[in-house]
Protein backbone atom coordinates (compact mmCIF):
# COMPACT_ATOMS: atom_id res chain seq x y z
CA UNK A 1 0.00 0.00 0.00
CA UNK A 2 1.39 3.59 -1.29
CA UNK A 3 2.11 6.02 1.56
CA UNK A 4 0.90 9.04 -0.13
CA UNK A 5 -2.50 10.35 -1.50
CA UNK A 6 -6.08 8.26 -0.23
CA UNK A 7 -3.77 5.43 0.84
CA UNK A 8 -1.71 7.04 3.31
CA UNK A 9 -4.29 7.39 5.80
CA UNK A 10 -5.73 3.95 5.42
CA UNK A 11 -1.89 2.96 5.57
CA UNK A 12 -1.75 4.57 9.13
CA UNK A 13 -5.25 3.37 10.21
CA UNK A 14 -4.23 -0.36 9.41
CA UNK A 15 -0.68 0.28 11.70
CA UNK A 16 -2.25 1.46 14.26
CA UNK A 17 -4.61 -1.49 14.48
CA UNK A 18 -1.53 -3.69 14.15
CA UNK A 19 0.11 -2.15 16.90
CA UNK A 20 -2.86 -2.24 18.88
CA UNK A 21 -3.75 -5.96 18.65
CA UNK A 22 0.46 -6.45 19.05
CA UNK A 23 1.40 -7.63 22.70
CA UNK A 24 4.57 -5.71 22.66
CA UNK A 25 3.44 -2.22 21.03
CA UNK A 26 4.74 -0.84 17.79
CA UNK A 27 8.51 -2.15 17.74
CA UNK A 28 7.21 -5.95 18.30
CA UNK A 29 4.38 -5.23 15.33
CA UNK A 30 7.26 -3.93 12.91
CA UNK A 31 9.51 -6.70 13.19
CA UNK A 32 6.68 -9.06 13.07
CA UNK A 33 5.87 -7.28 9.83
CA UNK A 34 9.70 -7.72 8.84
CA UNK A 35 9.30 -11.56 9.51
CA UNK A 36 6.41 -12.25 7.88
CA UNK A 37 8.06 -10.68 4.45
CA UNK A 38 11.25 -12.88 4.80
CA UNK A 39 9.30 -16.12 5.00
CA UNK A 40 6.90 -15.08 2.14
CA UNK A 41 9.38 -15.73 -0.83
CA UNK A 42 8.27 -16.12 -4.17
CA UNK A 43 8.37 -19.10 -5.53
CA UNK A 44 9.36 -20.59 -9.07
CA UNK A 45 6.32 -20.82 -11.43
CA UNK A 46 8.10 -23.71 -13.51
CA UNK A 47 11.09 -26.22 -12.60
CA UNK A 48 14.34 -24.91 -13.57
CA UNK A 49 16.02 -26.68 -16.43
CA UNK A 50 19.21 -28.69 -16.11
CA UNK A 51 22.37 -28.52 -18.49
CA UNK A 52 21.48 -31.89 -19.86
CA UNK A 53 17.75 -31.18 -20.66
CA UNK A 54 18.93 -28.32 -22.71
CA UNK A 55 21.98 -29.46 -24.46
CA UNK A 56 21.03 -30.83 -28.18
CA UNK A 57 18.35 -28.83 -28.63
CA UNK A 58 19.78 -26.56 -31.53
CA UNK A 59 21.65 -29.71 -33.26
CA UNK A 60 18.81 -29.51 -35.85
CA UNK A 61 19.03 -26.16 -36.53
CA UNK A 62 22.69 -26.25 -38.05
CA UNK A 63 23.43 -27.67 -41.00
CA UNK A 64 26.65 -28.03 -42.82
CA UNK A 65 29.14 -25.49 -43.92
CA UNK A 66 28.71 -26.04 -47.68
CA UNK A 67 24.90 -26.99 -47.49
CA UNK A 68 23.62 -23.07 -48.22
CA UNK A 69 24.19 -20.98 -51.24
CA UNK A 70 23.76 -17.36 -51.31
CA UNK A 71 20.60 -17.74 -53.22
CA UNK A 72 18.75 -20.24 -51.32
CA UNK A 73 17.27 -17.56 -48.74
CA UNK A 74 18.27 -14.39 -47.46
CA UNK A 75 17.05 -15.05 -43.87
CA UNK A 76 19.81 -17.59 -42.76
CA UNK A 77 22.64 -17.12 -40.43
CA UNK A 78 26.06 -18.78 -40.45
CA UNK A 79 26.59 -20.46 -36.78
CA UNK A 80 29.75 -20.51 -35.17
CA UNK A 81 28.98 -23.09 -33.10
CA UNK A 82 26.71 -23.79 -30.30
CA UNK A 83 25.22 -20.10 -29.61
CA UNK A 84 22.75 -18.98 -32.18
CA UNK A 85 24.55 -16.36 -33.41
CA UNK A 86 26.70 -15.23 -36.65
CA UNK A 87 30.08 -16.46 -35.04
CA UNK A 88 32.31 -15.42 -37.29
CA UNK A 89 30.73 -11.81 -37.36
CA UNK A 90 31.40 -11.40 -33.71
CA UNK A 91 34.59 -12.87 -33.48
CA UNK A 92 33.51 -16.64 -32.55
CA UNK A 93 35.10 -16.06 -28.39
CA UNK A 94 31.82 -17.05 -27.15
CA UNK A 95 32.02 -20.25 -28.63
CA UNK A 96 35.62 -21.05 -28.21
CA UNK A 97 35.45 -20.45 -24.56
CA UNK A 98 32.18 -22.45 -24.19
CA UNK A 99 32.73 -26.07 -23.06
CA UNK A 100 29.54 -27.17 -24.04
CA UNK A 101 30.42 -25.70 -27.82
CA UNK A 102 32.90 -27.69 -29.28
CA UNK A 103 31.59 -31.00 -30.01
CA UNK A 104 28.68 -29.03 -32.17
CA UNK A 105 30.00 -28.63 -36.01
CA UNK A 106 30.15 -25.16 -37.39
CA UNK A 107 27.62 -23.82 -40.14
CA UNK A 108 24.56 -22.40 -41.16
CA UNK A 109 22.17 -21.66 -38.63
CA UNK A 110 18.56 -21.96 -39.80
CA UNK A 111 16.92 -20.17 -37.18
CA UNK A 112 15.81 -16.55 -37.25
CA UNK A 113 18.57 -14.51 -34.92
CA UNK A 114 17.09 -11.03 -33.71
CA UNK A 115 18.99 -8.27 -32.03
CA UNK A 116 20.95 -10.50 -29.21
CA UNK A 117 24.07 -8.76 -29.47
CA UNK A 118 25.04 -4.85 -29.30
CA UNK A 119 27.77 -5.27 -32.20
CA UNK A 120 24.67 -6.44 -34.36
CA UNK A 121 26.18 -10.05 -34.25
CA UNK A 122 22.31 -11.60 -34.16
CA UNK A 123 20.48 -8.84 -36.22
CA UNK A 124 18.65 -10.36 -39.35
CA UNK A 125 20.58 -9.75 -41.97
CA UNK A 126 20.85 -10.87 -45.57
CA UNK A 127 23.35 -13.63 -46.61
CA UNK A 128 25.14 -11.51 -49.10
CA UNK A 129 25.33 -8.59 -46.58
CA UNK A 130 27.32 -11.22 -44.58
CA UNK A 131 30.13 -11.40 -46.45
CA UNK A 132 32.30 -7.91 -45.79
CA UNK A 133 36.07 -7.10 -45.08
CA UNK A 134 37.09 -4.15 -43.54
CA UNK A 135 38.56 -1.51 -44.90
CA UNK A 136 40.80 1.41 -43.65
CA UNK A 137 40.59 4.77 -45.09
CA UNK A 138 44.81 5.41 -45.24
CA UNK A 139 43.73 9.18 -45.28
CA UNK A 140 41.83 9.50 -42.14
CA UNK A 141 43.98 6.77 -40.21
CA UNK A 142 45.94 8.36 -37.16
CA UNK A 143 48.19 5.49 -36.83
CA UNK A 144 47.07 4.44 -33.33
CA UNK A 145 47.08 0.36 -33.75
CA UNK A 146 44.08 -0.34 -32.27
CA UNK A 147 42.65 -2.26 -35.22
CA UNK A 148 45.54 -4.55 -35.23
CA UNK A 149 46.18 -5.19 -31.86
CA UNK A 150 42.44 -5.90 -31.21
CA UNK A 151 42.43 -8.47 -34.84
CA UNK A 152 45.63 -9.73 -33.50
CA UNK A 153 44.35 -10.55 -29.99
CA UNK A 154 40.75 -11.60 -29.75
CA UNK A 155 40.29 -11.97 -33.59
CA UNK A 156 41.34 -14.08 -37.11
CA UNK A 157 44.84 -12.21 -37.11
CA UNK A 158 43.98 -10.23 -40.34
CA UNK A 159 45.68 -6.73 -40.06
CA UNK A 160 49.15 -6.14 -40.86
CA UNK A 161 50.67 -3.36 -39.43
CA UNK A 162 53.96 -1.53 -41.59
CA UNK A 163 56.51 -0.47 -39.57
CA UNK A 164 57.87 2.16 -41.58
CA UNK A 165 54.53 4.02 -42.42
CA UNK A 166 52.22 2.35 -39.17
CA UNK A 167 49.41 1.99 -41.55
CA UNK A 168 47.08 -1.28 -40.97
CA UNK A 169 46.83 -3.32 -44.03
CA UNK A 170 43.66 -5.90 -44.29
CA UNK A 171 44.15 -9.22 -45.49
CA UNK A 172 41.22 -9.86 -47.77
CA UNK A 173 41.72 -13.58 -47.72
CA UNK A 174 41.76 -13.63 -43.93
CA UNK A 175 39.39 -11.18 -43.05
CA UNK A 176 36.03 -12.42 -41.61
CA UNK A 177 34.11 -9.21 -41.62
CA UNK A 178 34.03 -9.63 -37.55
CA UNK A 179 33.76 -6.14 -37.14
CA UNK A 180 36.14 -6.13 -34.28
CA UNK A 181 38.69 -3.37 -36.02
CA UNK A 182 35.00 -1.13 -36.68
CA UNK A 183 34.02 -1.27 -33.32
CA UNK A 184 37.60 -0.13 -31.87
CA UNK A 185 38.35 2.41 -34.01
CA UNK A 186 38.63 5.75 -32.71
CA UNK A 187 38.01 8.00 -36.00
CA UNK A 188 34.67 8.25 -37.33
CA UNK A 189 34.29 6.25 -40.61
CA UNK A 190 38.28 5.09 -40.88
CA UNK A 191 37.38 1.76 -40.88
CA UNK A 192 34.19 0.38 -43.39
CA UNK A 193 32.67 -2.63 -43.83
CA UNK A 194 32.30 -3.32 -47.80
CA UNK A 195 31.21 -6.42 -49.60
CA UNK A 196 33.49 -9.11 -50.26
CA UNK A 197 34.42 -9.57 -54.15
CA UNK A 198 35.99 -13.08 -53.63
CA UNK A 199 34.15 -15.78 -51.88
CA UNK A 200 35.53 -16.65 -47.95
CA UNK A 201 37.54 -19.77 -47.78
CA UNK A 202 37.24 -20.48 -44.13
CA UNK A 203 40.75 -22.38 -42.16
CA UNK A 204 39.98 -25.24 -40.13
CA UNK A 205 43.12 -25.66 -39.04
CA UNK A 206 45.49 -28.79 -39.84
CA UNK A 207 44.19 -31.37 -41.15
CA UNK A 208 43.19 -34.57 -39.30
CA UNK A 209 45.65 -36.75 -42.13
CA UNK A 210 48.49 -34.70 -42.03
CA UNK A 211 48.42 -34.20 -38.08
CA UNK A 212 51.35 -35.45 -36.35
CA UNK A 213 50.59 -37.74 -33.17
CA UNK A 214 51.37 -35.86 -29.97
CA UNK A 215 54.56 -37.86 -28.67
Amino acid sequence: MPNFGPAKAERAKEWAQECSQSAGGASVALAERQLDRRLRRPSPSSSTPTVADIIGRALDKVGAYNELNNKEHTYLHRNGGWIILHGMRCGGKCVDACAYARWVRGGWCKVKATGWVADGAGDLLSVASLQVVALVDEEMCINCGKCYMTCNDTGYQAIDFDAKTHLPVVREADCTGCTLCFSVCPVPDCIRMVERKTPYVPKRGIPAASASPVS
